[in-house]
């Protein structure tokens, strides 16, 4: 059975996984004044690292898929509150890990 190559469902919903951890991980008030800042951010980029070395094991994603994703979790972090400069830079290094 051939994929749809212009199927978004499931990066749409990878993107919002990989950002869901960071909002459990590193709540926004973690991001202001919380002395164990970095050790949060660590703990959600390992498991951002896990999720995106499994689902490069289970999906092929393609470009438009690949953006998608990234959309996706960039504007769930959005929505949760986050600052442009942490989504966008976060965004990137998750694409970085998809290529």
């Amino acid at each position: 059975m051939i994929s749809n190559p212009f199927s978004t469902a499931v990066a749409t919903i990878a993107g919002e996984s990989l950002a869901q951890i960071v909002i459990d991980s590193v709540p926004l008030i973690a991001l202001e004044n919380d002395q164990k800042y970095l050790k949060k951010v660590g703990v959600s980029m390992r498991k951002m690292g896990q999720q995106i070395e499994w689902l490069k094991l289970q999906h092929k994603f393609n470009f438009y898929q690949k953006a998608k994703l990234g959309n996706s979790l960039q504007w769930k972090l959005k929505d949760a509150g986050y600052k442009d400069l942490y989504t966008r830079e976060l965004t990137e290094w998750v694409m970085m890990r998809l290529k």
